[in-house]
């Protein structure tokens, strides 16, 4: 009996990969996973179990201005929200492409946490474009 393999009719861009990361603060787990693209990134940040939540994206513009946000699952959590728009933003604008993000978190996000956070996925762009 053969069992058969899902086969992709072309190969894996090598711009292309999956990045993984745990981040603690306050007692509070998110963990935090990226699907790197030629043209942006997908991310994920889950608190507790994997979920897809709220989300936002947004499109760096050729013109140096600000990236085109948008929310297309709204938080009902401001500072999440504010957060969703920062990240997916800066994400968009140092990657020169997309940047999609969700969040599903389990309680509200704080300031320090949101800053946290952002400053943590920032330094992981930066650590995966070299």
């Amino acid at each position: 009996m053969e069992s058969s393999q899902p086969q992709s009719s072309q190969p894996q861009s090598p711009q292309q990969q999956s990045i993984q990361r745990t981040f603690v603060k306050d007692g509070r787990k998110f963990e935090i996973n990226a699907q790197k693209f030629d043209n942006g990134m997908f991310v994920s940040i889950s608190e507790g179990s994997p979920k897809l939540g709220p989300i936002s994206v947004s499109l760096a513009s050729n013109t140096g201005t600000e990236p085109v946000s948008t929310v297309v699952i709204p938080s009902r959590d401001p500072t999440c929200a504010f957060f969703m728009r920062m990240a997916s933003g800066q994400i968009s604008s140092r990657l020169n492409g997309i940047a999609i993000i969700s969040v599903s978190v389990l309680y509200d996000l704080t300031l320090q946490i949101s800053k946290a956070l952002l400053e943590d996925i920032i330094e992981m762009i930066r650590y995966e474009k070299k």
